[in-house]
């Protein structure tokens, strides 16, 4: 008898496992469409399309004329990023660290200043950090995306520009960045962010794959 005792136990513990697995691959899935940022700095200006099925994120970064200059495939399940060249038709996976975001340096104020942007009501958030020189403004809407966690601390394995907004999880759960505004201590403007719509939609599969006329770029 003992035996069946342990089948039933395993068998407990399979169930566990993919309920979990089936629970996370909902979480990642209940927004499907395209978002679009522009972003502003100093010395340019470009365009962010950020497409999203499931667990799939398709990231891609174009200029002020509308051409493609790098596109990311992000996989939020399996935790990996691949870079395109569109005018190279190469890819590259992108080694992603384990840094975490750390809260030691990080001053959070979240005032009670609202305001309309591009039609989102907006609540001002500030993160500022004396190591890095920087202060941060966050425009964020109530619009539940829980996608962009994942997505978040991801980049932040190859781009620590995202540790300031990972600093505001678990409370920016439910809300999404509309407006973010980079200064450095002494308030001058570094760069701009700013979510210029949203469309809900289905997209095809085919955008989070790699080409199969892509050549592997090993760096």
């Amino acid at each position: 008898m003992s035996w069946v005792l342990n089948l039933a136990q395993m068998y407990k513990k399979l169930l566990l496992v993919v309920f979990l697995s089936i629970i996370s691959l909902k979480v990642f899935s209940s927004f499907e469409g395209k978002l679009l940022v522009m972003k502003q700095t100093a010395f340019d200006s470009v365009f962010l399309s950020y497409h999203i099925k499931g667990n799939m994120v398709r990231i891609e970064e174009a200029d002020h004329r509308g051409g493609v200059k790098k596109v990311l495939l992000l996989d939020l399940n399996m935790n990996t990023i691949h870079q395109l060249d569109p005018s190279r038709k190469l890819f590259t996976e992108i080694k992603v660290s384990k840094a975490k975001a750390s809260v030691s340096d990080f001053e959070i104020i979240k005032s009670s200043f609202v305001k309309k942007i591009n039609g989102f009501e907006c609540y001002q958030w500030r993160v500022r950090s004396k190591l890095k020189n920087s202060e941060v403004t966050y425009w964020v809407a109530k619009n539940d995306m829980p996608f962009l966690e994942k997505m978040t601390e991801l980049l932040n394995g190859i781009d620590a520009g995202f540790e300031l907004y990972l600093n505001l999880y678990p409370g920016a759960k439910g809300f999404i960045p509309v407006m973010v505004v980079e200064r450095t201590i002494v308030r001058d403007v570094k760069a701009k962010s700013v979510l210029i719509e949203i469309n809900n939609g289905p997209l095809n599969t085919s955008l989070f794959k790699i080409p199969t006329d892509y050549k592997n770029q090993i760096i």
